[in-house]
């Protein structure tokens, strides 16, 4: 079954981040519990962190896989923090992964690559008050082969919402990532298209990206233009190390172009000289 594309607004909170993990031993979950204590010392509210799926192995409730949504906005340094737990805790069988999360699904995803199918919970126990539905919702991109599961809400729709954020979280952090920044043109074939400055750093961010190609004139300044993302490259491969992308320019604003070349090749003098 293929998801429909849809105006509607969102009526869930819009994701910064994901911890996903699985395990191939069964011990009533203890082994994600310090994980999950991690989490919250790295938030500042605790509303802001919610578990969006547990995939069960049996009645007692061993857990196979979870995910769990950050909703707050987090610091670099709660990035790294949060990274190191993951990795301290991917042991015994088990192994867990932080993913930044996209601005917005249609980032990474074609809708007609998703396919989804509705599903009830796990060894779910009806009841005279409680009736379990099939609103556990599971997507699959085809492409890839990645899988994205949501139980959390009783809605498949809200369910639908988050995982197809969890799973352009997975995508995006799967693999090598064209990016394309662009407001107008045609996005070239094997490209990833982000529209706004905000949109290629949260892309960045991830970790993923190989190639990124830079508009200038976006079609709103306020909200920033390609020379911004050449900004945000110069300062994280300064101040942090970052390793950038192949960067071209393709604008016909022949000023700008030539200010966002400028400040390309200062990023390749700094890597030269690291």
């Amino acid at each position: 079954m293929l998801i429909a594309s849809t105006n509607m607004p969102l009526q869930i909170s819009v994701p910064e981040a994901f911890i996903v993990g699985h395990a191939s031993l069964a011990d009533g979950g203890r082994w994600i519990f310090g994980l999950f204590d991690a989490v919250r010392d790295a938030v500042h509210d605790d509303s802001s962190v919610e578990i969006l799926d547990e995939e069960c192995l049996n009645a007692a409730g061993d857990i196979a896989s979870y995910a769990l949504k950050i909703s707050e906005r987090l610091p670099e340094s709660a990035y790294a923090q949060l990274s190191e737990a993951a990795r301290s805790a991917s042991r015994n069988g088990a192994e867990h992964r932080l993913l930044r999360a996209v601005a917005t699904p249609d980032q990474v995803l074609n809708r007609e690559d998703v396919s989804t199918e509705y599903f009830r919970r796990e060894f779910a126990v009806d009841s005279q008050f409680i009736v379990n539905r099939e609103s556990g919702v599971k997507l699959t991109h085809r492409p890839t082969g990645l899988t994205a599961r949501c139980t959390a809400h009783r809605h498949k729709e809200r369910n639908i919402d988050e995982a197809l954020f969890l799973l352009a979280a997975l995508v995006a952090n799967s693999g090598p990532m064209r990016v394309y920044l662009d407001d107008e043109r045609n996005t070239p074939e094997g490209w990833v298209r982000v529209y706004w400055p905000d949109e290629a750093i949260r892309l960045l961010e991830a970790g993923s990206v190989v190639e990124l190609s830079l508009d200038h004139d976006l079609g709103d300044d306020d909200r920033g233009t390609g020379y911004d993302v050449v900004l945000w490259i110069e300062e994280a491969v300064a101040l942090r190390g970052f390793k950038p992308p192949k960067i071209s320019v393709h604008s016909a604003n022949s000023s700008a172009r030539e200010k966002m070349v400028a400040g390309i090749q200062s990023i390749e003098r700094m890597v030269a000289g690291k």
